[in-house]
């Protein structure tokens, strides 16, 4: 347990310095993101997830061992939001990889319009038109887009915030934590540091030609 509440506070470091170099507000970064790590999130009951926006298909997130949850809000240009094509390219890289699953929430006011770019980008992943925001309700999403994609655990609590379509270094951080990769490695990237007790060590008098060891 002390563990992983050691490697989520990591996560949260490693991301708030992301994401700081971007936007320049370390404290409400890192206040943001340490609200989120370990957060669990709650999925709708009767949710409707459809291909292109017409068939109803049945999306098994259950037993996944890693869930990308995808957000989009109403304001502004919802489908130019979405990035269907980074999403597609993104969602083949895990084709092989059965212990991932994406869910797509869309809180689309044009109807029409979202099916229409459903289509015309081939976007044949399941997704949910939510008419009524109530899976952002439910949760209550941070306001900023960038923090409305989650990485969750088999327990659907949060383990990484971040678009990874959009940020390479999200997207890197989201496949080392899938995939496994030692933490230890990704999480700080800092040199060792010596410090000395004393700016001076007496070695002594000896000849110039003999060695001196200072151990």
């Amino acid at each position: 347990m002390m563990k992983q509440r050691l490697l989520l506070i990591c996560l949260v470091m490693v991301c708030a310095m992301q994401y700081s170099c971007q936007s320049g507000r370390d404290d409400s970064i890192e206040i943001l993101l340490s609200k989120w790590y370990g957060k669990e999130i709650y999925f709708p009951k009767d949710t409707e997830f459809t291909i292109y926006g017409d068939s109803i298909v049945d999306l098994n997130i259950e037993d996944a061992k890693y869930k990308i949850v995808h957000y989009v809000d109403s304001t502004g240009c919802t489908t130019c939001k979405i990035d269907f094509d980074k999403w597609k390219a993104f969602i083949g890289e895990f084709a092989d990889n059965d212990s991932v699953r994406f869910v797509f929430y869309i809180h689309a006011k044009q109807k029409r319009e979202v099916k229409i770019a459903l289509k015309n980008t081939r976007f044949d992943y399941p997704v949910c038109l939510d008419y009524e925001d109530i899976f952002n309700k439910t949760n209550d999403l941070p306001l900023y887009a960038q923090f409305q994609t989650l990485l969750l655990d088999k327990d659907n609590k949060v383990v990484c915030v971040g678009n990874p379509v959009q940020n390479g270094n999200v997207k890197e951080l989201y496949l080392n934590i899938i995939n496994g990769v030692d933490s230890k490695q990704e999480i700080a990237q800092t040199k060792t540091k010596v410090k000395a007790n004393s700016h001076t060590i007496d070695l002594g008098q000896f000849d110039w030609n003999i060695q001196k060891d200072t151990l």
